[in-house]
């Protein structure tokens, strides 16, 4: 062998060709599955990192309040946005107008109360009826004069401290509850008063306060105005309210309603229904509505909406109900303070007989049939028209059957 030949076994040469002496060993079985094992690991790891990353993409959108969607979701989603976009801008139209009409409503009313401000000081002087002209009945035939309706020569104006505080109490009770918290308009009596209305399916509920009432008797209107005219008593009773105290509202209110029998003005009533039981009463100066017990108080105030239907000589049954009512709402509103036994001996309290009733007296050829005729006038003019409009009633009534 010569000295530059090399030992077959000789591995020094690791490029020599595959089956030549010498060339590497070719990786078994084992090698090859150890190989692929780890190629899947790496895989699967790899897959595990992109699914985590897609799952904390997610996480931080839910976060944000958003809502995750594929391509397709995400598609019809934006078809129905621009689906609701028209309805969007209907709302957001119907809102400005909605918000427009109000702001004019608001304004037309505050003309209306600026506009009806010149009629407050003929409002007052209506108010103590110093231009009243007497109302007068005649015969069918229209000469003969049967009476004369007026109130000035029935009504006794009194001082506010002339009027029991009980009396103002009842008045409040039963005609205008919130009449202390309202500034002449009470808008939340007027929702109630709808509310009962509808569940009832009619009018049974009034809601006009006692500055309202007082505007209309001042102004002589009968019982179905239009709605502008309510609409200007409403303005006016918020005028008054502006310039008038409520004691003042309410003193002159009670000296000029009317109480039935020809009583006009709570001093007339008191001396009319309860004179009988108060002795003195109506003499030497002593004021009959300063004297008034709480029972004969509420019977007063319960005659206000209605004198013919809760007269006690003629419907004492609903006179009585109609009481109960109000001392109910007075004890309610803590004015009577009673134990049960004496709140229910008022509640059982007899009611003045009609031999007991003392109408203002009034030259009459026929006094029964002017007093009833006199009650329908009031009824259909009011009670300011009736005793101070000047109208001129013919009747009915043939005075020589």
């Amino acid at each position: 062998m010569s000295p530059t030949s090399k030992d077959p076994k000789d591995t020094g040469d690791s490029r020599s060709a595959p089956g030549e002496p010498g060339a590497p060993a070719k990786p078994n079985r084992d090698d090859l599955e150890l190989a692929k094992e780890q190629a899947r690991k790496r895989a699967a790891m790899r897959k595990q990192v992109r699914t985590e990353k897609r799952h904390a993409r997610a996480r931080a959108v839910r976060d944000r309040g958003g809502r995750v969607l594929g391509f397709r979701k995400n598609r019809a989603a934006r078809k129905v946005d621009r689906s609701q976009r028209p309805k969007l801008k209907k709302l957001r139209i119907a809102i400005v107008a909605m918000g427009l009409i109000f702001l004019g409503l608001v304004s037309w009313v505050f003309g209306v109360m600026m506009a009806v401000a010149q009629d407050l000081p003929d409002l007052e002087a209506r108010a103590q009826y110093d231009r009243a002209t007497n109302s007068i009945v005649y015969a069918n035939d229209g000469q003969t004069e049967l009476t004369t309706l007026t109130g000035n020569e029935k009504r006794i104006l009194l001082d506010s401290e002339e009027i029991s505080p009980t009396v103002k109490q009842a008045v409040v009770a039963v005609e205008d509850e919130r009449f202390y918290d309202h500034r002449g308009i009470d808008f939340l009596g007027i929702a109630r008063a709808l509310e009962q209305d509808v569940v009832s399916g009619g009018a049974v509920q009034g809601a006009s306060t006692i500055t309202q009432q007082f505007v209309k008797n001042a102004l002589e209107a009968q019982g179905d105005r239009t709605v502008l005219q309510k609409l200007r008593e409403a303005a006016l009773a918020y005028q008054i309210e502006r310039k008038w105290s409520k004691d003042k509202i309410l003193t002159n209110y009670l000296n000029n309603i009317y109480f039935g029998h020809g009583a006009y003005g709570i001093e007339a009533a008191a001396r009319a229904y309860f004179g009988y039981a108060h002795d003195g009463c109506g003499r030497e100066g002593e004021r009959c509505a300063t004297v008034l017990a709480p029972e004969e108080a509420a019977m007063l105030a319960a005659m206000i909406s209605s004198p013919t239907a809760y007269d006690p000589a003629t419907q004492p049954e609903a006179a009585k109900s109609q009481r109960s009512v109000v001392l109910q709402k007075m004890r309610d509103q803590g004015v009577i303070q009673n134990t049960d036994e004496g709140f229910q001996a008022m509640l059982d309290s007899s009611l003045p007989a009609a031999s007991e009733i003392q109408p203002p007296t009034e030259d009459s050829e026929a006094p029964y049939f002017t007093d009833w005729l006199r009650q329908q006038v009031v009824d259909k003019y009011g009670a300011g028209r009736a005793f101070g409009g000047g109208l001129k009633i013919t009747s009915t009534l043939d005075l020589p059957l």
